[in-house]
């Protein structure tokens, strides 16, 4: 299981974050922070019931971390859950698409790239679970044929990963796609945003709840070509 290594960010004021608080959702909030507080002390064990906490928080509509004070995901996964941002969405992705019992048997790193692979073979990302595979039942591709997720290392995961989207990227490099991108890449905190389009749809990855508003200026900037009917 992953440890926590990193220090505390400085918590927000609570006068930063304006919300109107709901008694109900207050109270959901602090069950949900007790649920991460009790499974803290006996991680290894309850690593997917503390994570999946922190999901509910964070995918609450609307996000509950606001009623502990926090502007933004980000300063609540490193506040509270004592963890990196980066880390934090791995880990409750893992969570989410993930049993106890395959986080014991692959590990989480192994489990992400799974998920990756998944999302890759699938064209877009995973909505909600279940995962449409069994873990395992799912095949990776390696240079002399192919391996169970069992037998498959990370590396070789993401090297199957890579070739994947490599493929897809290629098919998608549209006039359109190509426009969005440009402007994402401006804003510092949107640079990691993946971009899928397909059949005439945009599907954005990694959107950070905190850039919102930049990403809907990005959105409103991008110089789409004008379609033909």
């Amino acid at each position: 299981m992953p440890k926590r290594k990193h220090p505390r960010a400085p918590r927000a004021p609570k006068g930063d974050v304006e919300v109107k608080v709901d008694p109900k959702l207050k109270k959901l909030y602090d069950e949900l922070v007790a649920v991460i507080r009790d499974a803290s002390r006996k991680e290894a064990l309850d690593f997917d019931r503390r994570w999946e906490a922190a999901d509910r928080i964070v995918s609450h509509e609307p996000p509950l971390y606001v009623l502990g004070g926090y502007a933004s995901a980000d300063a609540f996964y490193r506040e509270v859950m004592e963890e990196e941002p980066r880390n934090a969405r791995r880990y409750v992705r893992v969570a989410r698409f993930c049993s106890p019992d395959d986080e014991t048997r692959y590990g989480t790193t192994k489990l992400d790239a799974a998920i990756g692979f998944v999302e890759a073979k699938l064209g877009k990302p995973l909505a909600h679970p279940p995962l449409p595979v069994a873990l395992g039942r799912l095949r990776v591709p390696v240079k002399d044929g192919s391996k169970s997720l069992e037998d498959a290392s990370v590396a070789e995961i993401a090297a199957a990963t890579s070739k994947l989207t490599g493929a897809s990227r290629k098919r998608e490099s549209t006039p359109a796609r190509a426009a969005v991108l440009a402007e994402l890449k401006k804003v510092a905190p949107l640079r990691d945003v993946t971009v899928h389009e397909h059949g005439g749809l945009f599907t954005f990855t990694g959107v950070p709840i905190s850039a919102i508003r930049y990403f809907i200026g990005v959105l409103s900037r991008a110089k789409l070509p004008v379609s033909k009917k």
